[in-house]
């Protein structure tokens, strides 16, 4: 976890060479995308080719950039086909949300084989002109999906639903239909979900109402999608939430288009308590003299979680703080600038204008891959995907070892299981996703404790060990 690039973070990462990169006859972007374990990114947007190959919104790249021709092309998306998310299953399938209409079976969900395949045991049952902005997968494997419509399997359900694995409606979430939205709406809908370790649910987006009571736009669920009451918002949110991050502690880091969180100035990035209190530590404006122009000046579609605190985010803006910071910057954990990251031009299109940068995943040794909708980086051509130099650090506050003799992981590369091998008498452990989502937990010792790994997708996790305010770190690799 504190493997470092030796180049400036925040440069150009030229071993990750794209070509001519995602290119459409029209408004090509990658909106999605996910780190694979052997280090392949799968890539969903809008797109025809990926450097002059075919390339038709779905596929898969390898790890120094070129296109991945072993990944099956799907042949049946349609000119006006747009995906939106793509979320990876414990198995190696995926599923791909979306605006796409009648897409062979497919209608805004599907799912996929590891190849590229289409998965046809998985029965699409949503509407015509449905569209899935997003999908999450819960610890048991059922499927949430938020975006927009109205109805799944011929039943009401609101800009968001549950699924079986099998991709039928499950009956038992938000059992009476109503859901994020209003009735007749047009234009609201849901944008993010994240399940907690939990299990309750976290969904933002531009939706006023939840089962027909004001809920503006933030928004936290029990399992069965009933209201969490516990989760106090107060005065609550003045805008859209377009995407939400979980740190290990489960506060949880907002970021979209609004400039207040109960009624405290935030400009486009807030970070809020467990309970819905806002955490007053993530102060952008404590760092600048003109508070009201803090944060970010226009929208903020991803963020990444690093270890170490800092937040790496992205957007269709062009300052943080009032400084120059083109569609991307790295902010230290309390909202300073991390002036570190040095970025230059930024995130361009073929003006010298701003362009948006739509998703970004962190690799392992802290690189960054940022995709969107633009035609540069710093003045140099990258055709909407591009690879930055970076580092993540350690979790802050504690010293990182990696003492072999105090923690060890057995077998790694894990599939279904893993032992933690420890002297200790008394070890605390979490493993987090890449995203530093926590995704297990429990205590070990001793007895060389065994984790049930069946529930998580194939990739890079980090397994942090805390003994006596020592962390211990080591990446499992999950492959089966």
């Amino acid at each position: 976890m504190n493997t470092a690039s030796n180049a400036q973070s925040g440069t150009l990462d030229t071993t990750f060479d794209p070509g001519t990169g995602l290119e459409g006859s029209s408004d090509p972007k990658v909106n999605a995308m996910v780190l694979l374990e052997d280090g392949k990114i799968l890539l969903g947007g809008h797109s025809t080719t990926y450097n002059g190959e075919t390339f038709k919104n779905l596929g898969r790249v390898n790890e120094d950039g070129s296109n991945d021709t072993s990944f099956k092309q799907y042949p049946l998306w349609l000119n006006n086909s747009y995906i939106y998310d793509i979320a990876l299953q414990p198995d190696g399938r995926f599923l791909v949300g979306g605006q796409f209409v009648n897409a062979g079976a497919l209608t805004a969900i599907g799912r996929f084989h590891a190849n590229g395949l289409p998965d046809t045991t998985f029965h699409d049952k949503s509407d015509d002109f449905n569209i899935v902005n997003a999908i999450a997968i819960q610890a048991d494997g059922k499927i949430l999906i938020g975006g927009r419509f109205s109805r799944y399997a011929g039943k009401d359900r609101l800009n968001i639903a549950r699924l079986n694995t099998d991709g039928s409606l499950d009956s038992t979430f938000n059992s009476s239909g109503g859901g994020a939205g209003i009735v007749n709406q047009t234009i609201e809908e849901v944008r993010s979900i994240v399940v907690q370790q939990d299990q309750k649910i976290l969904i933002g987006g531009t939706f006023s109402k939840y089962k027909g009571d004001v809920h503006k736009y933030l928004l936290r669920l029990n399992e069965d999608g009933s209201i969490d009451e516990s989760f106090n918002m107060g005065t609550g949110i003045s805008g859209i939430v377009n995407c939400l991050a979980l740190y290990p502690d489960e506060k949880i880091f907002v970021g979209g288009d609004f400039i207040q969180y109960q009624g405290l100035s935030r400009y486009r990035l807030a970070r809020i308590q467990p309970n819905g209190v806002i955490d007053s530590s993530f102060n952008p404006a404590a760092f600048t003299p003109y508070a009201s122009i803090s944060g970010t000046n226009r929208e903020v579609y991803n963020v990444l979680l690093q270890p170490d605190g800092k937040i790496i985010v992205g957007g269709n803006f062009s300052k943080y703080n009032n400084v120059i910071r083109k569609g991307i910057v790295r902010i230290n954990a309390d909202g300073s600038p991390d002036n570190t990251f040095t970025i230059g031009g930024g995130i361009q299109v073929g003006n010298g204008d701003d362009g948006d940068v739509y998703e970004m995943v962190l690799q392992p040794d802290g690189k960054v891959v940022v995709g969107g909708a633009f035609v540069k980086y710093n003045n140099i051509p990258r055709n909407n995907i591009v690879r930055l130099n970076g580092d993540v650090g350690s979790p802050t506050g504690l010293q990182l070892h990696t003492d072999n003799q105090l923690f060890q992981l057995y077998p790694n590369p894990a599939g279904d299981h893993v032992r933690i091998i420890t002297p200790l008498e008394k070890l605390n452990y979490q493993v987090s996703d890449i995203s530093g989502k926590i995704v297990l937990a429990g205590q070990s010792g001793k007895n060389n404790t065994t984790i049930d790994l069946s529930t998580l997708a194939n990739g890079i996790y980090f397994v942090l060990g805390n003994a006596n305010d020592r962390l211990l770190s080591k990446k499992l690799i999950v492959s089966r």
